[in-house]
């Protein structure tokens, strides 16, 4: 027997996000890429920040050619950096432009670490595509799933904090974190 379900987010009621979303806004153009194992698990965060960015657009799969991806997006390739750590410096002031003056187009990557790490070497046109590490992270308040190490975060706490650092927004980062506290309360009481 299906449980069921809410008719706004289409989770169980025990996992919907209604109560919890609050619509924010966003001038930075946000793209997560989610492993399809990601797509149903009951505790992925991009529901939620879906729910609060409603402008964000998700690709899934592990393996994208360049140009189905950029079609796909309506993406050029001097728009898109990748929102992933890198020994290179990290970003260390607010902007939404390239150099070149190009808007930006963050691609974040939504999947365990193992995946994610799986979606770089299976898309190797990622490896050219400039990088955006973040400067000084909050901690992770994930605490219901389990990061390989201390200064992972979570897809939706990375686009928080890109937000911030990026747009100097921290109106927007404060809000979407408020609901994901409120949910991530929900989510440790329900038992998948």
């Amino acid at each position: 027997m299906t449980r069921p379900l809410c008719p706004h987010c289409q989770l169980p009621f025990a996992r919907c996000l209604c109560d919890c979303a609050i619509e924010c806004k966003s001038t930075l153009e946000i793209i997560v890429w989610q492993h399809p194992n990601e797509t149903d698990h009951p505790k992925n965060t991009v529901p939620l920040l879906k729910a609060c960015l409603p402008q964000i657009q998700i690709i899934r799969g592990e393996q994208i050619e360049q140009d189905v991806f950029l079609a796909s997006t309506n993406s050029e390739s001097n728009q898109l950096h990748l929102l992933f750590p890198s020994n290179e410096p990290a970003l260390t002031k607010s902007k939404t432009q390239s150099e070149s003056g190009t808007r930006i187009r963050l691609i974040a990557i939504d999947g365990t670490w193992r995946k994610a790490r799986k979606i770089m070497h299976s898309n190797p046109w990622l490896h050219q595509l400039p990088r955006i590490a973040l400067l000084n992270a909050p901690p992770s308040r994930y605490h219901i799933r389990k990061a390989e190490q201390d200064g992972q975060l979570s897809t939706l706490e990375a686009v928080c904090t890109a937000i911030e650092q990026l747009e100097g927004n921290q109106q927007t980062g404060a809000s979407i974190r408020a609901a994901f506290e409120q949910y991530l309360r929900k989510l440790s009481v329900y038992r998948p």
